[in-house]
């Protein structure tokens, strides 16, 4: 049977709206399995405003929220830490000894301190870094001035340390005292008084690392 040019156009009228049927169809059954849209399945937090965590210092001794306390603390208003983590923090001793970097470090971890440290050859992958360019206080056998923007706050730590020669322990306690700041304290008693003359890690050091690497980052101190 022969076909009309009228009898096409309906024919393909007919078959373009069974296809846009089809396709809204289609559209229905993606919006009922939850198909992603093309910004790449990016969703909006369900509970964005939800509120700031909080941490207490009531049950610490009186030494240790003395510590937080502190200006140079990194805990007196909102705890800012490294983040948990399985490895140490990588330590480049620029030109001090490896070992005796080490050392210093160690101190800390062995006292129970809840991060440790690992002295490494590079700087290029350290987070923490010491360099011999502290000028000496006058009258000190070795200075120190933390700088830099901390590794918890999205760079690295230096550690600027000026040694007097023939001053005994002098670098070891300057390396010490900075590792106590370098995980957030402040000054206050034995190794981590501001002009140190002891090696003493003293148990509230201790206390306040452990409360504070176990609150939040970025909780508020109350």
């Amino acid at each position: 049977m022969e076909q009309t040019e009228d009898s096409l156009t309906r024919g393909e009228a007919m078959r373009t709206k069974s296809v846009k049927v089809l396709m809204a169809a289609l559209v229905v059954l993606a919006v009922s399995f939850g198909c992603s849209s093309s910004d790449g399945g990016v969703q909006t937090p369900t509970n964005p405003g939800t509120p700031t965590p909080t941490v207490s210092t009531a049950g610490l001794s009186a030494a240790a929220v003395a510590q937080i306390n502190d200006p140079y603390s990194t805990f007196r208003e909102t705890i800012r830490r490294w983040a948990d983590r399985n490895t140490p923090v990588r330590v480049y001793g620029g030109p001090y000894d490896v070992a005796v970097v080490q050392a210093a470090a160690d101190r800390w971890s062995t006292a129970g301190a809840p991060i440790q440290f690992l002295a490494v050859s590079s700087e290029s992958i350290a987070e923490l870094v010491v360099a011999n360019e502290n000028p000496l206080v006058e009258g000190g056998c070795a200075s120190t001035d933390l700088s830099g923007s901390p590794a918890f706050l999205g760079g690295k730590i230096r550690i600027g340390i000026g040694v007097k020669p023939g001053c005994d322990g002098g670098l070891n306690l300057a390396l010490t005292h900075n590792f106590g700041h370098a995980m957030g304290l402040g000054h206050g008693g034995g190794v981590m008084e501001e002009r140190v003359s002891s090696f003493d890690i003293l148990p509230h050091h201790i206390e306040v690392l452990n409360w504070s690497y176990k609150a939040p980052v970025g909780a508020e101190v109350r």
